[in-house]
């Protein structure tokens, strides 16, 4: 019991000592220190989760939508107008990038269908004779040459 309530009490002490969301943002926007920007995701990691999970609930989607959130803080930091608003805003685009995936997964799911059985691939050909002198000749050429017939033919 002590143990949690000392816990307790380190996590309130580090959110009274922490930086507000407001100097993380501009530290990040106007020098690009990796360690505002480890602050942010440590502190709205979990809240960003939350959402993309809850609309999701597939772990990896959540994950997905969760980098893809904090990929548009970090193109769009410039963007957050009220610095102090941080939290709301990256909720706001939490919940719109996962809404879109949930769209982007309902009309995958509408074109796939199940198999009820996997069909057996075709069994690769027996090696044959002239597919040494095949792999000398395509090394003879260029690598955009060799690259673009592997590409389109192999």
């Amino acid at each position: 019991m002590a143990n949690r309530d000392l816990g307790k009490l380190i996590e309130h002490l580090d959110r009274l000592l922490a930086e507000p969301d407001e100097r993380l943002l501009t530290r990040f926007i106007e020098t690009r220190d990796e360690a505002s920007f480890t602050a942010i995701v440590r502190r709205h990691g979990p809240t960003v989760l939350g959402v993309c999970r809850r609309l999701l609930r597939h772990q990896q989607d959540a994950e997905d939508c969760f980098q893809a959130t904090f990929i548009i803080l970090a193109r769009r930091a410039s963007a957050v107008v009220k610095r102090a608003s941080l939290p709301g805003w990256l909720y706001a685009v939490a919940y719109r990038t996962a809404q879109k995936a949930r769209c982007v997964n309902a009309r995958r799911r509408a074109r796939e269908r199940q198999m009820n059985e996997m069909p057996h691939p075709a069994d690769a050909p027996e090696p044959q004779d002239w597919w040494p002198i095949l792999d000398d000749e395509l090394n003879r050429l260029s690598e955009a040459y060799r690259t673009a017939i592997l590409l389109c033919e192999i």
